[in-house]
């Protein structure tokens, strides 16, 4: 309200600033450090996965740990390697911005009817309806949408007090003479 903008000391709007400042810093440094992994050409996906997390841990002072079923490494289509790692990427700056997690996982599972990729976190969680109804829930939208360009889905699995695990599934991925696609869609 007008009355409590009135009552604000110069103070108190630098310590704002400066609080907004460093956030903006912090999420240019994670965008940096992610196109720069994701543009390491030498590196298989989940290589480049445990590099980001690595630096992520070290950056945000989240525990981040791997865990995959998969015997080797997961192979997808450049267009659809892109947009999970950008789902990745968004799932593990809510966990910093928003989550006071203390750690962060992700499983990669290998199933019948495609790749599963799960970010869970141990923090406070949020209800999932009013977030993605409130201005908060742009960066869910964004990656619920990256997931359908390629053919996949999210889900947003929280509560308060619980948590927050958001599970990519990417279809299972046939191979068409030299070219991968995904199952039901054109080359």
């Amino acid at each position: 309200s007008a009355v409590e903008r009135a009552r604000r000391t110069p103070e108190t709007e630098l310590a704002d600033l400066a609080s907004l400042t460093e956030e903006a810093y912090r999420d240019v440094r994670e965008a940096i450090l992610g196109l720069r992994e994701a543009g390491k050409v030498d590196r298989g996906f989940i290589e480049s996965l445990e590099a980001y997390l690595e630096k992520y841990s070290h950056q945000s002072g989240i525990p981040a740990t791997l865990e995959t079923t998969l015997e080797g490494e997961l192979i997808l289509p450049p267009r659809s390697e892109l947009q999970i790692i950008r789902v990745i990427q968004e799932a593990l700056t809510n966990v910093r911005k928003h989550g006071s997690a203390k750690a962060v996982a992700i499983r990669i599972d290998e199933r019948a009817d495609g790749t599963v990729i799960v970010v869970e976190d141990d923090g406070h969680g949020f209800d999932v309806a009013e977030t993605l109804l409130g201005h908060d829930g742009f960066g869910l939208h964004t990656m619920r949408e990256r997931m359908e360009l390629v053919g996949g889905t999210l889900t947003i699995d929280s509560a308060p007090g619980r948590g927050t695990r958001i599970i990519a599934m990417m279809p299972r991925l046939v191979q068409a003479g030299h070219a991968f696609k995904e199952v039901g869609t054109l080359l």
